[in-house]
């Protein structure tokens, strides 16, 4: 018996796709219905589109999504400044005005204790 161990998807680099995927694929890509199941896929979205509670849901979820990223891009400024001043590059104080805040805020945030 033959060893097929190359011809796996991930060391051949081929890959086989369903008809409903290519389907699926094509209508991502273009949007248009060209059959049955094109046409079940852009009926199941211009629902969704037309339903005011999932629009919301959407909206909603879509505002916490922004708002998640936001405090990540915000955590990463304080502990990027907060290392700064920790090396000595960055005086504490200006740490805290790059964030909006008073040293001693900034100080309680990074949990660092500098001397002045």
């Amino acid at each position: 018996m033959e060893d097929n161990k190359d011809l796996t998807p991930e060391k051949s680099g081929v890959y086989f796709i369903s008809k409903h995927g290519i389907i699926f694929i094509s209508y991502l890509g273009s949007g248009k219905v060209t059959g049955a199941y094109s046409r079940e896929l852009d009926e199941a979205v211009n629902a969704v589109k037309t339903n005011e509670d999932r629009r919301l849901e959407y909206m909603t979820m879509m505002i916490r999504e922004m708002e998640i990223r936001e405090e990540g891009r915000a955590e990463g400024r304080a502990e990027t400044l907060s290392a700064l001043v920790k090396d000595g590059y960055l005086p504490a104080s200006e740490a805290a005005r790059r964030l909006n805040m008073t040293e001693s805020e900034f100080l309680k945030l990074s949990g660092q204790y500098i001397a002045h």
